[in-house]
């Protein structure tokens, strides 16, 4: 991968490194030591956030005194909202709109989806073919299934496999799984973020096709561990799939839809502060 001049893009300046640390830490000592001050509950509404986000992300860095002015600003009122003190769909728009994804990509999410399937088939790839997975052999590979009795529901496409770098090709897999109805989704966890290039972007193409694709921010983007971003063309599915609704979770914002509650599209239903790492 090509490497940006310095002088475009440097994502650690040595010389304000110690500055600009010492200016976080005496940000958090001094939150810490007024805490009593600030009240105990929210001081914003579900969508105050939102309003105030730019539509695109910004094409240069902000000096730290402006990122931890918007935190007093932004942040701090909401801390107590179980729903939206970020606003991670925004965040992960703007990292969607950098690859180039398409806009039927309606749901970006920092969660781990666990999928639970009861028969995984794996298909050889050849070393000839850099270990990319061939279209043909996997709808004959579905054919034998549905010959056997059974029914394919799922299958996984990569971006640069960790193991041997290998790339699946995106539009021929995407027209197989709509042939069979399958759910394709593309794991990009560890290359996927180099799209962001226009080099690269060509290794996404069809991705208009897939049902789902997520990307690892903490392996490729600068991003702190860990940081995982899920994007899916119809959010129904997940949502349905995991959403729960027992009287002691039941609040005034989830049932008017003014929030994204988050528990409904996760295993778990508590989450940690992922977004604004990205």
């Amino acid at each position: 991968m090509d490497s940006l001049p310095t002088e475009i893009f440097n994502p650690l300046e040595l010389n304000s490194f110690v500055g600009e640390s010492h200016a976080v830490l005496d940000f958090l000592s001094d939150y810490c030591k007024d805490v009593e001050s600030y009240p105990a509950q929210s001081q914003v509404i579900p969508g105050f956030l939102k309003k105030g986000c730019p539509d695109y992300a910004p094409n240069s860095l902000e000096l730290l005194e402006s990122i931890l002015d918007d935190v007093c600003n932004n942040i701090i009122p909401g801390l107590s909202l179980p729903y939206e003190i970020f606003n991670p769909l925004k965040l992960d728009s703007f990292f969607g709109e950098s690859h180039a994804l398409p806009q039927s990509y309606m749901l970006l999410e920092m969660v781990e989806v666990l999928y639970m399937v009861a028969l995984v088939r794996p298909i050889t790839t050849l070393s000839s073919a850099e270990f990319a997975l061939s279209p043909s052999d996997v709808r004959m590979a579905m054919k034998q299934d549905l010959t056997n009795g059974l029914f394919p529901l799922f299958l996984c496409a990569t971006i640069d496999t960790t193991a041997a770098g290998a790339v699946n090709p995106l539009i021929g897999l995407g027209l197989v799984a709509r042939d069979y109805g399958m759910w394709l989704h593309v794991d990009a966890a560890y290359a996927g973020s180099a799209c962001i290039s226009p080099k690269f972007r060509p290794y996404l193409d069809g991705v208009e096709l897939c049902d789902s694709i997520s990307m690892n921010p903490h392996k490729w983007f600068l991003t702190n561990m860990d940081c995982c971003c899920l994007w899916l063309t119809d959010r129904r599915s997940l949502i349905e799939s995991l959403s729960t609704n027992p009287e002691f979770l039941k609040n005034k914002a989830s049932e008017s839809h003014d929030a994204v509650d988050f528990m409904d599209r996760q295993l778990a239903l508590s989450r940690r502060f992922r977004s604004i790492k990205l």
